[in-house]
């Protein structure tokens, strides 16, 4: 299925308001797009198609897994939030984000995964060759990223006034179900 029968399908059960809503374009677009009318970037459409209704998603530095429109909403904001997940999302989508189309660079990019001194030196002699460039292989420090979803889920737990328990058990499934998937794109290449 393509994602224009996918378009389609969704208008057909839902209706032409609810897709527009869930793409956050639209009901015009939507219609010209069905109707083969559209004149603009029919990529970001069948990107949104795909992200919002096929399961097309990215792997976040900072959030891990998520939908691909959900990854570009981040880039395209326009202001910085004032939260520091608001702020670190912001510094990665410019600062060589495999998965930012922005042009816009930050003049001292940040780091963008966290290492302990150990994974460090164990990855410092590990690199592979990808299209004539050297890219530093990470390897998964599972002690940096229990200690950022701590940090998260307490930062949240106080200003949603949530559970901190709650919401770091639903971090952590978020977070193996990415390394999961992860896991799992590797074994098929």
């Amino acid at each position: 299925m393509t994602w224009l029968d996918e378009l389609r399908k969704q208008v057909a059960d839902t209706s032409l308001n609810s897709v527009a809503n869930a793409m956050g374009v639209s009901k015009a677009m939507i219609s010209q797009v069905l109707n083969g009318k559209y004149q603009g970037n029919m990529q970001r459409v069948q990107s949104l198609v795909e992200s919002v209704y096929m399961g097309h998603t990215v792997v976040c530095p900072v959030l891990g897994e998520i939908p691909k429109h959900k990854c570009l909403a981040h880039q395209n904001a326009k202001h910085v939030g004032s939260t520091p997940n608001a702020i670190r999302l912001w510094k990665a989508c410019r600062s060589g984000c495999p998965n930012s189309q922005l042009e816009e660079r930050l003049s001292t990019p940040i780091r963008l995964s966290i290492e302990s001194k150990n994974a460090k030196q164990q990855s410092d002699s590990l690199y592979r060759q990808s299209s004539n460039e050297q890219t530093k292989v990470r390897q998964y420090d599972a002690a940096a990223v229990c200690a950022r979803l701590e940090r998260q889920a307490k930062t949240d737990s106080e200003s949603m006034k949530g559970n901190y328990h709650r919401l770091y058990i639903e971090l952590l499934k978020r977070e193996l179900m990415a390394v999961g998937n992860r896991y799992n794109r590797l074994i098929k290449q």
